[in-house]
């Protein structure tokens, strides 16, 4: 019976796949399924909805260095070294000559000495690119030339790898790695890869979105690298932690925040919590 099943359902297919109109038809509710599926992982870009807020009381408390690669113009670096308990140290990446200015300043003004500002993306290579800049320091310019962008102006920036920045500033460990690189984010990931694979990042928080399709990076292989560097990987929302079977749901390419961490980090308060599944 079952075996029956399987062949009517896949003539049925067969069948609709030569149907023109119903393949329209496919995409569109593939489009809608994707949207519903970014609803129910994702959330507003606000850090309370996004579960960024919760995260940095959680763990901030319990760091003493971090990196934000996409820092912009510092917002969530001051969320962050606000909840801290020892003097806040990190490096700030923006490769945007204005908007590293504007970071600098909001830096000085909060009093975050400890918070270096690299002028520079993070990327897997190093070398220079076209940047694609929106005005008043868009939170969505980056390297890569969307359609929404036809107002960004085109400038060169420098590109580097976290590798290379870390072990010139002689620094052993991290607690915290944030990366918000606008679809760029799995190439700042390998950019990182000896400092990864020697687990030399307690944790990293990083964003999925529609942007991630034309950097040509999908969300099945980032977390496969991390997991094969023993990192676990799980959703983020605004009330915690979910486990999510990538492979069951697919990409859905919509706006979501994902966390790795290794086993044991942070006194092991993050193996503590409980984890729920996302579907």
């Amino acid at each position: 019976m079952i075996s029956f099943m399987r062949g009517a359902i896949d003539h049925a297919q067969k069948a609709l796949g030569r149907s023109r109109l119903a393949v329209q038809l496919a995409i569109k509710i593939k489009n809608q399924c994707d949207l519903v599926l970014g609803a129910r992982f994702g959330g507003s870009h606000l850090f309370a909805d996004s579960g960024e807020e919760w995260l940095a009381r959680l763990i901030a408390p319990r760091s003493s260095f971090f990196v934000d690669v996409g820092a912009n113009v510092g917002e969530w670096s001051l969320m962050f070294t606000a909840q801290m308990a020892r003097p806040p140290a990190g490096l700030l990446f923006e490769p945007h000559p204005g908007t590293a200015i504007r970071l600098r300043a909001v830096m000085q003004e909060a009093g975050l000495a400890g918070c270096d500002v690299i002028e520079a993306a993070a990327t897997d290579r190093s070398g220079t690119a076209p940047f694609f800049a929106e005005p008043n320091y868009g939170h969505t310019s980056g390297l890569h030339a969307l359609r929404h962008r036809r107002s960004a102006d085109t400038i060169n920036v420098r590109l580097c790898r976290l590798d290379d920045e870390l072990s010139q500033r002689r620094i052993a460990d991290i607690d915290v790695l944030k990366v918000d690189a606008e679809g760029h984010d799995f190439f700042v990931l390998l950019g990182a890869e000896t400092y990864l694979a020697a687990r030399r990042i307690k944790l990293v928080q990083f964003e999925y979105n529609a942007f991630w399709i034309e950097a040509g990076a999908t969300l099945t292989r980032a977390v496969a690298h991390l997991a094969a560097h023993g990192y676990v990987v799980r959703l983020l929302r605004a009330d915690g932690l979910y486990e999510l079977d990538v492979g069951r749901c697919g990409e859905f390419f919509k706006y979501s925040n994902f966390v790795a961490y290794l086993p044991g980090a942070f006194d092991g308060t993050l193996d503590r919590l409980p984890c729920r599944p996302a579907i």
